[in-house]
This record gives structure tokens, C-alpha cells and sequence, in this order.
């Protein structure tokens, strides 16, 4: 989709499509920053900068809505880090939450003091020194690859059902072995941040408490030889 070089902003806010990551793919920057808005949730949009990058975000009121309410906007992070789907749950989470009173912009700005989730990683990673170097290379590669999406998000900012749907997308992208070992390498870097840090609640324990399980391993059958 090509900016469109409307006259006004109001017209660029009337720019209504379902955003998917075709969609998002095809939009080109203008001369200024636009927005497309999703045609499916109410608020959740992409602005398009001159430069090419393209950040998701959501628009909502707080107080609970109204018309006479302030109107606050959060930028979720950028396309590319973020895929479409995990934008739009965060925005659903967001206007959510707003939508009981609460006004995550405020809470964004708190959460910048949070320490972020490849922080928490770094600190993990120096805690043993002694541990075999075979087994950090095998740990930031699962971290870059099935985590990395996650490393600039707060502490706090991954939940519950974060952890469940990673866990789901893992099992059955790269097998129940790598959803084990990743959901357990999350599990161990939150260990320390949540001693350190008072009301920090480790997401992966919330998901075992919740009904959450790993996979029972499996062994390999090996016949006897005739």
C-alpha cells in the first residue's frame, strides 16, 4: 500500500484495512508519517515512518471510554521485532485494560524501568561461570531464535497466556524437546528478577500453577537385534 498524501491528517486516520503481514509488507513510507488503522479491532493500527520503519500501536481512552475522555495512545515496538498476531494481542490487552479503568500508558512508562527480558538473560548468563561453554552457545542460540522476539519486552510485560501460546507455537514448530528446553530457559532467567524485584511474578511458573505442563520425554524404541 502506498501513502496516499492526503490533504489533512483526518484523512489519514480514515485509512481502514486488516492489517496482516502482507498488508504491512506492502505499505510504503510518504513524505510523512501515516497510519493504517485495522479494519477488525478498533484502535490497533501501524504507523509508517519516512524512513521505512513501521511501528505497531493502539489508541483508546481512559476512564473507562466516553467521549470526554482523554484519548492516549501506546506504540507497542516495531514490525519486524513484533509480528502482526502478537501486536494485535497486545493491543487487545491493552484496550482490555483500559477498558477496566486502568491506563496503560502511564504503566508503559513505569515499565521502562523494568529491566528488559535480554537484561534478565545477560545477568543469567554471568551467574555461572563455570558452565560449559558448549552450553552457552547452545543457550543463546535457543534464546536468539525461539525467544528473541521477546528480548525488548519488560520483565513484566510477559504474561500467563504468553507463555502458553509460545509453548503451543514451539511444540509445534520444533517439536516437544525445544518447547521443553526454551519454556524451562525462560523459567530459570526469571528466578533471580523476581527475587530482586517485589510483585515480579515468574510467567512460567503462573503457567504450571494455571495447568501448564512440559512434554514427558520420549525415548527412542531400539529393537533387539535378530
Amino acid at each position: 500500500m502506498t501513502a496516499p498524501n492526503p490533504p489533512s491528517a483526518k484523512r489519514v486516520a480514515r485509512v481502514k484495512l486488516t492489517l496482516t503481514k502482507r498488508a504491512v509488507e506492502a505499505m510504503t513510507p510518504g513524505d510523512k508519517p501515516w497510519i493504517a488503522w485495522d479494519d477488525k479491532l478498533t484502535g490497533f493500527g501501524v504507523q509508517v515512518h519516512p524512513t521505512g520503519a513501521k511501528s505497531f500501536l493502539v489508541n483508546y481512552r481512559t476512564d473507562g471510554g466516553g467521549r470526554n475522555a482523554p484519548n492516549k495512545r501506546v506504540v507497542l515496538g516495531r514490525f519486524g521485532r513484533l509480528t502482526v498476531d502478537e501486536a494485535r494481542n497486545m493491543a487487545k490487552q491493552a484496550l482490555g485494560k483500559a477498558a477496566g479503568g486502568d491506563d496503560p500508558a502511564t504503566k508503559r512508562a513505569t515499565a521502562r524501568a523494568m529491566p528488559l527480558l535480554e537484561d534478565a538473560f545477560e545477568d543469567y548468563m554471568k551467574v555461572n561461570p563455570k558452565r560449559a561453554e558448549s552450553s552457552n552457545r547452545m543457550y543463546r542460540a535457543e534464546f536468539a531464535y525461539l525467544l528473541g522476539d521477546w528480548r525488548t519486552r519488560p520483565l513484566d510485560a510477559i504474561e500467563r497466556r504468553d507463555v502458553e501460546e509460545r509453548f503451543i507455537r514451539l511444540t509445534r514448530d520444533h517439536g516437544w524437546a525445544g518447547a521443553n528446553r526454551s519454556i524451562a530457559l525462560l523459567r530459570s532467567v526469571y528466578r533471580r528478577p523476581c527475587v530482586d524485584i517485589e510483585g515480579l511474578r515468574n510467567p512460567v511458573d503462573l503457567w504450571l500453577a494455571g495447568g501448564g505442563e512440559y512434554h514427558r520425554p520420549r525415548r527412542r524404541k531400539i529393537s533387539n537385534p535378530a
